[in-house]
């Protein structure tokens, strides 16, 4: 089974399930929405609150993943890991996004810029996935672990800033912010596909 094309894939759609959905909104729930000393201390101040979620989010999700890289995919090498699995991972974002632009009813051309925001910060999950993929196969590299947790983490906090007003920001604010992140994921990836060789055995790098 491993040997499927489709296994990455799977693993991918499965990992989001478990670490991006499960794992993560059952951790906020517990500090959130019960009410005690620790999230009464969180929502009296905004800003520990927003590093909070960011960085459950980017923990469970970004360490999550290495995990199954390390795990589960340890006999896949090369570019096509990360790439199928990110396929899994993007994939389901992308439908539930897009679900929620239709439901929303925007207009055609709200709706035609809302899903190249999309397009783009799925197209960003694929950067994460690699930096990831690359910290489970290079010792010297696992960093990059910690970065995608960050990258995620400062998206995340950053969004639900300006959803709960922590900071003011209108809508087209919280899609350039989205861009950027997502670019600057893509960005970090392109090095790392000029810089470093994923092709073949690379743990002993």
């Amino acid at each position: 089974m491993k040997h499927k094309k489709w296994y990455p894939i799977l693993l991918g759609i499965i990992s989001l399930i478990i670490f991006g959905l499960v794992l993560s909104n059952g951790i906020q729930a517990l500090f959130l929405l019960v009410d005690w000393p620790v999230s009464q201390f969180l929502y009296a101040t905004p800003l520990i609150l927003c590093i909070f979620v960011g960085l459950i989010q980017g923990i469970c999700e970004e360490a999550g993943y290495y995990y199954v890289f390390s795990r589960h995919l340890k006999t896949w090498k090369g570019w096509k890991t990360p790439l199928l699995f990110g396929v899994g991972r993007s994939g389901l974002h992308l439908i539930f996004d897009i679900s929620s632009i239709i439901a929303i009813g925007y207009s055609t051309n709200q709706i035609l810029l809302s899903v190249v925001i999309v397009l783009v910060s799925n197209i960003g999950l694929f950067g994460l996935s690699i930096m990831d993929y690359t910290a489970s196969r290079i010792h010297r590299f696992k960093w990059l672990c910690g970065l995608a947790i960050i990258i995620h983490a400062i998206l995340n906090g950053g969004l639900y800033a300006m959803e709960i007003g922590y900071i003011s920001a209108g809508i087209n604010d919280s899609n350039m912010f989205r861009v950027s992140m997502s670019l600057l994921a893509v960005a970090i990836a392109f090095i790392i596909y000029k810089k470093v060789k994923l092709d073949g055995d690379t743990k002993t790098i």
